[in-house]
């Protein structure tokens, strides 16, 4: 029997999160390993200095307090599966987006990362809601996720998708019904333009205190358009499914920068 770890950043008690679990039972046992709290934004952050507190909430559901989604995956890895490592990690579900720069910031996506530099087959799988409507009054539909997780988790498991070395996947779905989606696409990141601000707030003994956060954000085009880019597929009703890698070297940069670096050598 397969063995599959799912991990997430919105916390143990997300909708979406269950909704792996459950879809993914088809494949063999699952176990999620969680925050105990919202941890998005996260990234492949990891706790030093902090201790955790494991314990089990429902039948093959652990929550991790003071964890991100990257510590979580290093808890199990050496508690849960300490003496059967699992065949897959999945990460997700996420309630909302991780396309183009999303990826350096979302913790869906930092626990993918966290799984591969342990040697395990991994991917990323969020929902994205439609533009200009409120995370709080979203009720996110997981259906065509989490048959995606399945196919895509199918895939792997049999070999028909190969991934290289510290390699993995990052699947984001339309916010559209199953009869309305129109397949796969393999996409590149996006270029994504965010807009940000910064509030200062005085408290009663006059110290300041800062807010900060995203009150929207835009899509800029990208000169290498060979490959059509995740925010792309997504607006045309498509499943994005992105190649990642851990390995973040330009090497399109490398020559051109030896050039000039080696004449300073002495």
């Amino acid at each position: 029997m397969k063995k599959i770890l799912v991990v997430n950043d919105d916390g143990i008690e997300a909708k979406g999160i269950k909704a792996l679990v459950q879809s993914l039972k088809s494949l063999g046992e699952v176990i999620a390993v969680a925050p105990s709290e919202d941890r998005s934004g996260t990234s492949h952050s990891i706790s030093i200095g902090k201790p955790f507190q494991l314990s089990k909430v429902a039948h093959n559901m652990y929550k991790v307090k003071n964890a991100s989604p990257a510590d979580c995956v290093y808890i199990a890895l050496n508690t849960v599966f300490k003496d059967c490592k699992p065949d897959l990690i999945v990460s997700g579900i996420n309630q909302g987006a991780n396309l183009a720069e999303d990826t350096s910031y979302s913790g869906t996506v930092g626990a993918t990362i966290e799984a591969v530099l342990h040697g395990f087959k991994a991917f990323a799988i969020s929902q994205v809601r439609p533009k200009g409507v409120a995370v709080k009054s979203y009720e996110y539909d997981f259906e065509l996720a989490g048959q995606t997780a399945v196919d895509v988790a199918t895939k792997i498991l049999d070999g028909l998708v190969k991934l290289d070395e510290r390699s993995f996947l990052n699947v984001n779905i339309p916010p559209v019904g199953i009869k309305q989606s129109k397949g796969y696409q393999i996409t590149q990141c996006g270029y994504k333009i965010y807009d940000t601000f910064l509030k200062e707030i005085q408290d009663a003994y006059g110290g300041s205190h800062y807010w900060a956060g995203v009150t929207g954000f835009n899509f800029g085009s990208k000169s290498q358009q060979e490959i059509i880019t995740d925010e792309a597929a997504i607006k045309n009703g498509y499943i994005s499914i992105t190649p990642l890698k851990v390995d973040m070297t330009d090497t399109a940069a490398i020559e051109a920068m030896q050039a000039v670096f080696t004449n300073c050598q002495k």
